[in-house]
């Protein structure tokens, strides 16, 4: 639950709903210039929505912001009190759920829009982060996720659910990022290029990551650099690999912020689509967070 005494964040509020409706906006004017023209034209105006998509992307995403640990309590208790000079068409609850399915196919293009407004600082971490959907015990009863969700294991072991794979760069903003089922390994060659594309410089990464991509990968201008296993013979390092290599633990703080502070993981999804729209409105709200864990090299600060 969240303190009542807490003050309402006017500005990351008003950034979050500029910056979700120019990506409104832009995906608009992009689907309308490809989109094919049809001979038959509806000619009845569609009914206007309580909440325009901005505004709904917008409550979404400061949920993440609000202290709230249930959706629900969120909405009824803050949305529709404190929130209601901001958002004064905000619907009831059931009716925001219908408002949040139809802007679920909009989140990860605007979650990718806040990627390539990252800087590539062409110093990179690499690292998957494990969503487990339910309790090791109920994985045979689930059903929510029974056709997107497998097993997987991690470095704390077992779960049932997803995998969330995040390149950062050393100021801790996300770069690249894939939801993929808990089964896909971190070196899978598919993730990995889709991951690592239009990325030059050096990435560090787990043991996880050796792949037989490393090749082409180095000849298109990204380096990933890892500790070697027991059975690899060792190979020379330049002292700031070495030096971000000892400091790889940034995408863990990144990692912890995640579910400390923005609730990426709980068991209470009840509907695919929403849920993917929770995880990337998760994953947006970090984008926006002021204290980010970050590392330079002391003799190569970058500004």
């Amino acid at each position: 639950m969240r303190n009542k005494d807490t003050k309402i964040d006017e500005m990351m509020l008003y950034n979050l709903f500029i910056f979700a409706d120019d990506s409104c906006k832009m995906i608009k004017n992009y689907v309308d210039y490809h989109w094919l023209e049809q001979e038959n034209k509806p000619f009845r105006k569609p009914k206007r929505l309580a909440l325009s998509e901005s505004e709904t992307i917008t409550i979404l995403v400061y949920y993440h912001y609000s202290g709230y640990k249930n959706f629900e309590y969120y909405y009824k208790q803050f949305v529709l009190t404190d929130l209601k000079t901001y958002f004064p068409q905000a619907p009831s609850y059931t009716h925001f759920l219908e408002l949040e399915s139809r802007v679920s196919i909009l989140m990860p293009l605007i979650m990718q829009l806040t990627c390539e407004n990252a800087s590539r600082s062409q110093i990179y971490f690499a690292d998957s982060k494990r969503i487990p959907v339910c309790d090791n015990l109920r994985i045979s009863s689930h059903k929510v996720f029974k056709q997107t969700g497998a097993r997987g294991k991690s470095s704390t072991g077992w779960f049932y659910g997803f995998k969330a794979h995040l390149v950062i760069n050393n100021w801790g903003q996300i770069i690249s990022f894939r939801l993929t089922a808990a089964n896909k390994s971190d070196n899978n060659s598919d993730i990995l290029v889709k991951l690592f594309s239009n990325l030059k410089g050096m990435c560090i990464a787990d043991k996880g990551y050796i792949t037989k991509l490393w090749q082409q990968f180095y000849e298109n201008g990204l380096k990933i650099v890892h500790k070697i296993k027991k059975n690899m013979k060792n190979k020379l390092l330049l002292l700031e690999e070495k030096y971000y290599l000892n400091k790889r633990g940034v995408i863990e703080s990144v990692n912890d912020i995640l579910d400390s502070v923005f609730n990426l993981t709980h068991s209470r999804y009840r509907k695919p689509e929403n849920a993917f729209c929770s995880i990337c409105a998760c994953l947006i709200a970090y984008q926006f967070y002021p204290d980010k864990p970050s590392v330079y090299y002391h003799d190569n600060k970058q500004k």
